[in-house]
């Protein structure tokens, strides 16, 4: 009786799995409306996306441009919160040692040896 049960439920799934495949859906999908290309392509199309290589070219070129503008302004931004704070902004003369100094601590080194 458990196994008559089990076949006539798997037959049962498996005639409406084959009826559902051959019956024609209720609900209709809608088509995507059609889109025409303009007579005369836009000058911006037909400059830039007129081919993939162009626009790839487009894309990689205003990159490195946006990112020459992008790095100038933080970098006058950084310098003009940090003025006198980086080394290339420190005079640097003012902590020269003299250069016969150098020399004694050397002979000096030399002498204890």
């Amino acid at each position: 009786d458990r196994k008559k049960r089990a076949m006539s439920f798997f037959a049962r799934n498996v005639a409406s799995t084959a009826l559902r495949a051959q019956a024609p859906r209720a609900t209709a999908r809608l088509a995507a409306p059609v889109r025409h290309m303009a007579a005369k392509p836009s000058p911006l199309y037909s400059t830039l996306m007129d081919s993939n290589m162009k626009y790839i070219t487009f894309i990689v070129s205003g990159c490195i441009a946006m990112e020459f503008v992008y790095g100038s302004a933080t970098e006058m931004l950084w310098e003009s919160a940090n003025s006198g704070r980086l080394p290339h902004h420190v005079d640097w003369s003012t902590w020269a040692e003299d250069e016969g100094g150098e020399e004694e601590d050397e002979e000096d080194e030399d002498e204890g040896e």
